[in-house]
């Protein structure tokens, strides 16, 4: 019991040397990736995904690991496993998906070539779903513009018909007053719909730092390497920087129970947590059902991208019908009022 005791607290208390190697190298990974995420379009993923069937492909054909990744582009000081620094930029905000995906192939025994692959059909779905959240989206967005010119195009429009009302709007009058009002609302109207398109936006991206769907699919890679859910759980979560993974692997290696351990995840967390109890306390075979744990949170995804941008144009019908209704009056109808009063008189 002591010789176990003392394993574990070997495992999981490395010396401080060794635990402030790990702690700089960690940190510089975070900061080449928070640079990655700041200087890279979500246009990238679909550039990324091509970049890792290429290095699958001639994986397959037999080149070396740290070759294949040659052939894309040169590594960088601080990327493990050779990865192609550029592979990094055009993932984005999923950089360490990557690292976790050879992670799990290097630290595992994982096939390297199963895994890219894997991870590349991931991020096709993902480069999916972001196109179809900017096509759902972009309806609203347009409606809002077009009504934001609606009271400027009116002006126009009468203009062109023989009736200059802009002398009226700086006579310094009631017409001026009308300008500064309409001018006013129309300036509300614009303010309003872009903080409601914006925070929309953010909601839409709520969630994809936990990538459940590529964290589930390194989990079957990593469970059919053969090794421990410990083990595989301590792998992706050390390498992905998922703090809630490495915390549940060490007390699971602890002999915390199930349920305790897994206290305190999050939802998506809590859902591969689910599954994976089947194994964990059976020995059951759960990799049809995390493949359909990636597959149903894709959709949702989906779903939620399109119900988002509905909501969107439900929420932009009232606040800019409020407001530009009174723009369009004081810039598009006033001032064609008082030109016809005054010409009349």
């Amino acid at each position: 019991m002591r010789d176990r005791t003392f394993r574990r607290v070997l495992m999981w208390d490395p010396h401080p040397l060794a635990r402030g190697q790990q702690r700089f190298w960690s940190n510089l990974q975070r900061v080449q990736t928070l640079s990655w995420r700041v200087s890279t379009s979500y246009s990238g993923i679909s550039e990324a995904a091509q970049s890792l069937r290429k290095v699958s492909a001639l994986v397959r054909a037999g080149s070396p690991a740290r070759d294949a990744w040659l052939q894309v582009g040169e590594g960088e000081e601080g990327v493990p496993y050779g990865v192609a620094s550029i592979v990094l930029k055009q993932a984005g905000e999923h950089a360490r998906m990557v690292t976790a995906a050879c992670a799990v192939s290097y630290e595992l025994g994982a096939p390297l070539s199963e895994v890219l692959d894997a991870l590349a059909q991931n991020f096709d779905d993902i480069e999916s779903i972001q196109k179809a959240r900017r096509v759902a989206g972009a309806g609203p967005a347009l409606s809002a513009k077009i009504l934001n010119l609606l009271p400027l195009l009116a002006l126009l429009a009468v203009f062109i018909m023989g009736i200059n009302p802009f002398p009226v709007l700086v006579d310094g009058g009631v017409g001026s007053l009308c300008a500064v009002v309409g001018l006013s609302f129309l300036g509300a109207g614009r303010w309003v719909s872009l903080r409601l398109i914006r925070r929309s936006s953010r909601q839409w991206e709520e969630g994809t730092q936990e990538d459940i769907a590529i964290i589930a699919e390194l989990v079957i890679a990593a469970l059919d390497s053969g090794v421990s859910i410990p083990r595989a759980l301590e792998c992706i979560g050390r390498s992905a920087e998922i703090e809630e993974l490495v915390r549940v692997a060490s007390c699971l290696t602890l002999g915390v129970r199930w349920d305790r351990a897994w206290e305190g995840c999050s939802e998506g967390i809590a859902r591969i947590a689910g599954i994976l109890r089947e194994a964990w306390v059976r020995g059951a075979s759960v990799d049809h059902q995390l493949h359909a744990l990636a597959e149903a949170s894709r959709d949702q995804r989906l779903t939620d991208a399109r119900a988002g941008a509905e909501e969107l144009g439900v929420k932009l019908v009232v606040p800019l019908g409020l407001l530009m209704l009174p723009a369009f009056i004081f810039l598009g109808v006033a001032p064609v009022l008082l030109t016809m009063a005054r010409n009349s008189f």
